[in-house]
């Protein structure tokens, strides 16, 4: 196949979760995990989010990250990104993620990484309501 074949986006409502990572206060960064089977396997999707900078407090910080906790059942709009048929990449995107958790100030997070991975890094697993993998 022509590896510079067309690209195909396809938005997918997804289990969504926060992974609360006591070392990230340091960086000020924030991490999410979707799951799903877009491709026929069990998916997790992660991104991490860096709090903006400069006027924005530990504090401020600190209030994003309770909001956050008290999420249970959130379901983020993720877009896939396929080329060929195969899935290459995803975006969630800071609005997405406002929507889904209900917490306006994700709209201010940066996208630091992603990656798609086969294994769960989330260890309370029963917090993603209707997984289905």
């Amino acid at each position: 196949m022509w590896p510079f074949g067309k690209i195909e986006w396809k938005t997918v409502k997804m289990p969504l979760s926060f992974l609360d990572d006591p070392s990230a206060a340091e960086s000020m960064t924030v991490d999410f995990e979707a799951v799903g089977n877009p491709d026929g396997l069990c998916r997790f999707f992660y991104a991490t989010y860096s709090y903006p900078g400069g006027e924005a407090s530990l504090e401020d910080y600190e209030k994003l990250l309770e909001k956050l906790r008290g999420v249970e059942c959130a379901h983020a709009d993720v877009e896939l990104k396929f080329r060929n048929g195969a899935l290459r990449g995803f975006k969630m995107t800071p609005g997405a993620l406002a929507v889904a958790t209900g917490c306006d100030a994700c709209r201010h997070l940066e996208l630091l990484g992603w990656g798609i991975n086969g294994k769960n890094a989330n260890r309370e697993i029963d917090r993603i309501k209707n997984y289905e993998c």
